[in-house]
């Protein structure tokens, strides 16, 4: 409730979300819900294994359910090799693949933050839900952009994603529909172009030159 809300309690619902989550001014407020992040993994760790441990008590022989944090953990791995994440039951550490002391997800730096926020929140969201990613290149180096949302969207078939990027290499790389934005006012007025993909210049290209504000020969 309050990751999706911004507010818990009875009653808890979606028309609280715009004067409790985005402040009454969803376009540009803040957020800042990575604890809540964190909580509804938690969350959904101790649910997921307390079933699995119930079906296991009453004789099942069944695979246990995969929790939410060990999906994440799967990509995280693959996408960082050189961080090992380490979550129990009620925290969560990290370590260097060598000798360095572990240390806390509170000490993670920006780019393992955001790494960690953007797996956790698609993976906590809804089913069939479209995720917005608004400049997914802010703290996330280059060369693991692609590798994270391949990974990330393997993991969440159901939805749909919606990428808004200035990174001209990262929106070539997606297997997707592209359009450029030409041009924005506040009064809700967009004017929105697709990315040919049968001219001839290359997608890259014919991004950037759509995409420019100066003219072009």
């Amino acid at each position: 409730q309050k990751l999706r809300y911004g507010f818990s309690g009875e009653g808890s619902s979606l028309h609280h979300r715009q004067g409790q989550r985005y402040k009454q001014n969803p376009e540009v407020h803040l957020i800042q819900d990575f604890d809540f992040v964190i909580q509804a993994l938690f969350a959904d760790q101790a649910k997921t294994t307390l079933i699995s441990h119930k079906k296991l008590l009453a004789g099942g022989h069944d695979k246990a359910d995969l929790t939410k944090f060990e999906t994440l953990e799967r990509i995280w791995k693959n996408v960082l090799p050189h961080r090992t994440l380490m979550i129990d039951g009620d925290d969560i550490q990290t370590k260097a693949a060598d000798d360095t002391p572990q240390y806390s997800a509170s000490q993670m730096s920006d780019g393992e933050r955001a790494v960690f926020y953007l797996m956790g929140q698609a993976l906590v969201a809804k089913p069939n839900s479209l995720l917005i990613i608004d400049e997914p290149e802010l703290h996330v180096h280059p060369s693991i952009m692609s590798k994270l949302w391949d990974e990330i969207e393997a993991a969440r078939p159901d939805c749909a994603f919606l990428f808004i990027t200035h990174d001209l290499n990262f929106a070539a790389a997606r297997v997707a529909e592209k359009y450029v934005l030409k041009s924005y006012s506040p009064q809700t007025f967009w004017e929105i172009e697709a990315v040919p993909t049968n001219g001839d210049f290359s997608e890259e290209l014919a991004t950037l030159i759509m995409g420019s504000r100066k003219p072009v020969l």
